[in-house]
């Protein structure tokens, strides 16, 4: 069996999965992505954008515990 994979088409209006690794505020995509994963482990299932700025402000904010690899 062959198994082949084209590249996806770009889509019209511009945006693409991980988009946020390769325009100008990456680091700070990265920061607010970073609290997300650190609420998601606690299963905190809402964030509001006052919660997001307040952990993105702390220093070690933003990245993700590793606690489980």
């Amino acid at each position: 069996m062959t198994v082949t994979t084209t590249a996806p088409e770009p889509r019209p209006d511009g945006y693409s999965p991980f988009a946020h690794l390769t325009v100008q505020n990456t680091a700070l995509y990265r920061q607010v992505m970073g609290v997300f994963v650190i609420a998601k482990e606690r299963f905190a299932v809402h964030l509001r954008p006052e919660d997001v700025h307040a952990a993105a402000s702390r220093p070690t904010s933003g990245q993700p515990s590793r606690t489980r690899w």
